[in-house]
């Protein structure tokens, strides 16, 4: 494995050690009772990804972590990622596409669906700048 640029590299807690990721390659966590399941891409993968088709074909590999989202929750706010459910949270710059649904839902980029739940859509919106893009400057949200 080749080593993780400083300005690139968080270490996660899990149990009584520490994980390096590079958290630009993390695509979405996964919430699982008192474990995180972390979702990310290899460097190499991306470097290639230009169609569609293999943007689907991403293959993401998975990290299990013996702590609760809440915890890593806080530590990856600073970096571009928002919480958008109870059990999900994402990295904003694998987002492709968003649905304003009752809720809302947001397909990454390995076309996983997740669902955005009302507690969190105002925060996903104002991260994403929704609220412009959907023409409701007021910040007032459905």
């Amino acid at each position: 494995m080749l080593p993780i640029p400083q300005s690139s590299s968080i270490w996660l807690p899990s149990g009584n050690q520490r994980i390096q990721f590079n958290k630009d390659l993390i695509v979405y966590l996964e919430a699982d009772n008192q474990y995180t399941h972390v979702y990310y891409v290899l460097e190499n993968q991306l470097s290639g990804v230009c169609r569609e088709e293999e943007v689907k074909q991403l293959c993401l590999q998975r990290q299990t972590l013996c702590v609760g989202m809440c915890k890593l929750e806080k530590k990856l706010l600073p970096f571009g990622f928002c919480r958008v459910h109870r059990s999900y949270m994402v990295n904003m710059g694998y987002v492709m596409k968003y649905l304003d649904t009752n809720g809302g839902l947001i397909v990454l980029i390995n076309q996983k669906e997740i669902v955005v739940t009302e507690g969190y859509k105002a925060e996903f919106r104002r991260m994403s700048n929704c609220d412009w893009i959907l023409g409701k400057e007021d910040g007032k949200v459905n």
